[in-house]
């Protein structure tokens, strides 16, 4: 187990070291290859840089050697070569090891490009070589018949992160210093640029020959955007300052490895190597002799090796590798894999690491109480294993949302200890699928919004680390990528009235009345495939429980008004029996945008021959899809307001509409001036306290007889008109009470009131509209009525019930500006009402005079 991360700064001050240089010189009869230079200036980075290049430092520079010149260092570039650099054989090519012919060279780099370097670019990143020809310069190898004003050719090639070839250039002749840009990436991923020299790689075994110059090439690899991660796969380096330095390399070490090895090929015992974890504790490492690898290796075999504990999340990180007391005129190779495989070495600690995407937004719909499941997927581009830390923002509280592996059913955990859930341990290149499941409770809005965010384990702790160290400009914040998952609930609202029944002329126990119904979106999408069915056959007929009728026919149906696009206007379903077929609609597209509504009217015809008497309640479906195809639906309201408590969610106004009709009942409707207000005070009037007796009017007579026979005095109080000598002023108000009462032994139902004013009064919507509740005779008790009584605009169509219609409110000449109501004229509306035997109600509103 190591110990905590270290805080100590990185060793050795920058200013105390002498320049190395990596470049290739023959040692020994031995050449290395993909060389770099690095100098003092370079070790510590500069994270304000503008740009990135690598190597880091204006003296170093890569260089990529001929196929004459044979390696002979080792399996990580070619097994051992049987050839003769003086001669030029070298046996198997190099690349490929033993036994493989003329394969390629190629020296490798990577660049880790993440979607957040790509932003901070504007989208994209073209990367450059710089000095990308051969220079044409003997290198003072000693190889004969060399041509200098020849030199042989040079080749890059970008390859994508699928391993599919971008682009490559064959550079031939140009002269020194051409640089050249690759194609701009745009997707993030890791990339690698390859290189090679010579004309037996390049232009194949026929131009094996010594006309061309056998050079080396040098170059540098630049980015447009800081802090972006380059590192190395093949190359090595020589340094020769005549004196002995100490350098420090890093790599990455990703969460879950189990075995590093670490390789040093041909030190010469010249140098002291340690390795230090991101938990502190330096680890001695073991050095090559001539020729062969460390820990006792030879040609090809040898190494450190390192076991680490894959639960143990704090050996993940930046490693350093610290080679010091390295001496001078001496070629090295470093390697590094982790669990077997090849892993980069960055010449500068780096300061951000991970490269991961989440993929895609979506849009879903479900309804209240019901889970809905966004996937996502989460990919890991970097080049070590990685966990993708998750957090959740923006949800609506009326939302519960859990995130879950992709079968939706299993919820994430917090594998890394850091207090988030995460992805778990993600391999290199890996997707995973995930979900965010949501599930709207009651009184959740139409639309939630959530964003999925992710930040890299490897991107939080390459940082601290580098904060810890004290590297100065080091931004302590991960890059974020997120998703944006949207769930709506798409809402359709349904009410459904009836008029009040009348008998047939000529059919005695006939009755049409009327069925109203009201289809309304009331979310926010739109909405398609709207339907309303309509059991009929079951409520009136089939029922037992209830008093049904002995048949019934439909007499008629019709859309009569419909808010939207007319082309998306319902039609009504002519063949509709409530029976065989119960859609009221046709089967057309029937879309609602958000906030359109249609109104269909049903006549039926029922049979009450046998009885008289029906006595049952129904509840109509109305259906629609949103966007996703996701059915909403609701069961109708009765009246005609689809969400009477206005609380957005008509799902829960589901009220059935009762349908009774008894030819013995009966309803007495009694009108009265209650109060008048002066300047909002009420003022008396003579007898407005008392009942009044209307001559040759015997319904307020019953209700006074019926309020005094239950020991009730002076109700119906109010006048039917002012008293002689009494002026109304302008601006006065004068209340209205509607008395209603059953004076039958049976149940009235569907009780619907309209009172159109006539101009200049002018409806007060300010005051409250005052009920009193339907119940045993009593001296009313009067509250706010809420939905039950509305005030209609001079002008709005007349209710069916209105005894004007069809037709409109009368409307006459607007009040004065700031004063109260909505226009001369206008009325209002209550109902639908269901008044017991011998109960009766009340409804109360005022008026002004202007």
């Amino acid at each position: 187990m190591f110990a905590p991360i270290r805080t100590r700064p990185l060793s050795r001050e920058p200013s105390t070291l002498s320049p190395m240089r990596l470049c290739i010189t023959p040692v020994s009869r031995r050449t290395t290859v993909g060389l770099f230079m690095l100098t003092a200036a370079t070790l510590w980075g500069n994270a304000a840089q503008a740009q990135t290049t690598f190597p880091d430092a204006p003296n170093l520079s890569f260089q990529t050697s001929a196929v004459r010149r044979c390696a002979d260092i080792g399996d990580w570039y070619t097994t051992g070569g049987l050839g003769d650099t003086d001669t030029g054989t070298c046996g198997p090519a190099f690349g490929g090891g033993a036994g493989t012919v003329n394969a390629p060279g190629f020296h490798s780099f990577f660049v880790n490009v993440s979607q957040s370097d790509l932003d901070d670019a504007g989208g994209s990143i073209q990367l450059t070589i710089l000095d990308a020809e051969s220079s044409g310069l003997d290198p003072g190898n000693g190889i004969i018949d060399e041509s200098f004003d020849d030199p042989d050719p040079t080749e890059f090639a970008l390859i994508g992160p699928n391993g599919a070839t971008i682009d490559s250039r064959i550079f031939d002749g140009e002269p020194n210093g051409t640089n050249y840009d690759f194609p701009p990436i745009t997707v993030p991923g890791v990339y690698t640029i390859q290189s090679r020299t010579g004309d037996f790689y390049i232009n194949g075994p026929a131009f094996n020959s010594f006309e061309r110059n056998n050079d080396d090439n040098s170059f540098v690899i630049q980015a447009p955007v800081g802090s972006l991660l380059i590192g190395e796969l093949n190359g090595s380096f020589q340094q020769d300052t005549g004196g002995n330095i100490d350098i420090d390399l890093f790599f990455l070490v990703g969460p879950g490895s189990e075995d590093l090895f670490l390789r040093n090929f041909d030190l010469d015992n010249g140098g002291d190597v340690t390795y230090t974890g991101p938990p502190g504790n330096p680890i001695p490492g073991t050095t090559s002799g001539n020729e062969v690898w460390n820990g006792g290796g030879d040609l090809n075999n040898g190494g450190d090796p390192i076991t680490l504990n894959p639960a143990n999340t704090d050996e993940a990180g930046r490693w350093d590798i610290d080679l010091t007391n390295y001496t001078t005129n001496n070629q090295t190779v470093l390697e590094v894999e982790v669990d077997g495989q090849d892993t980069p070495l960055i010449d500068t600690p780096p300061l951000q690491a991970g490269n991961f995407t989440i993929t895609p937004d979506t849009t879903l719909s479900t309804v209240v109480g019901t889970e809905v499941c966004h996937p996502f997927t989460v990919t890991n581009n970097f080049f070590t294993t990685d966990i993708v830390n998750l957090t959740l923002s923006g949800t609506d509280p009326n939302y519960t949302v859990e995130l879950r592996q992709g079968d939706g059913t299993t919820p994430l955990t917090d594998i890394d200890g850091d207090g988030a859930v995460d992805t778990g341990i993600l391999q290199v290149n890996e997707t995973a699928d995930f979900t965010l499941c949501v599930t709207p409770q009651p009184g959740a809005p139409p639309q939630d919004n959530t964003l999925v965010s992710g930040t890299s384990f490897m991107d939080v702790r390459v940082r601290q680390q580098a904060i810890a160290d004290g590297i100065p400009g080091v931004d302590p914040n991960p890059d974020i990528q997120s998703v944006e998952k949207i769930t709506l609930i798409p809402q359709i609202g349904l009410a459904k009235a009836i008029s009040t029944p009348t008998p047939v002329a000529g059919q005695p126990g006939f009755f049409d009345f009327d069925l109203t119904y009201v289809v309304a979106n009331t979310g926010i999408n739109r909405l398609t495939n709207v339907q309303i069915t309509d059991d009929l056959q079951a409520v009136l007929i089939d029922n037992p429980s209830n008093n049904g009728a002995d048949s019934y026919t439909v007499q008629g149906i019709a859309v009569t008004e419909f808010t939207g696009n007319p082309a998306d206007a319902p039609t009504a379903n002519t063949a509709y029996n409530g029976d065989t077929d119960q859609n009221l609609f046709a089967n057309t597209p029937n879309a609602f945008e958000a906030g359109n509504s249609a109104t269909v009217v049903l006549s039926v015809r029922v049979d009450l021959s046998s009885d008289g008497n029906l006595d049952t309640e129904n509840i109509a479906t109305a259906t629609g899809s949103g966007p996703d195809g996701t059915t909403v639906s609701d069961l109708s309201q009765n009246g005609s307001d689809v969400d009477p408590d206005d609380n957005g969610d008509p799902t829960d106004n589901n009220v059935p509409t009762p349908i009774n009709l008894n030819p013995d009942a009966g309803l007495v409707l009694i009108k009265r001036i209650t109060n008048i207000f002066r300047q909002g005070i009420p003022i008396s009037v003579p007898g407005i306290a008392s009942f009044n007796d209307q001559a040759g009017d015997t319904n307020d007579t019953q209700l006074s007889d019926a309020f005094a026979a239950a020991g009730v005095v002076n109700e119906p109080a109010g006048i039917v008109e002012l008293p002689d000598g009494f002026e109304l002023q302008p601006n006065d108000e004068v209340e209205y009470t509607l008395f209603f009462w059953n004076n039958s032994a049976a149940v009235v139902s569907q009780v619907q009131i309209c009172d159109e004013l006539e101009p200049p009064s002018v409806l007060n919507t300010a005051a409250d509209f005052g009920l009193a509740a339907v119940g045993p005779l009593a001296t009313p008790v009067f509250g706010n009525a809420g939905a039950a009584v509305q005030g209609q605009s001079p002008g709005a169509p007349l209710a069916g019930f209105c005894i004007s219609a069809p037709g409109t409110f009368p409307f006459g000449p607007p009040g004065p500006a700031g004063g109260l109501g909505v226009g001369a004229g206008g009325g209002v509306t209550a109902g639908a009402f269901t008044v017991p035997a011998n109960q009766f109600g009340a409804i109360r509103f005022r008026v002004r005079i202007p």
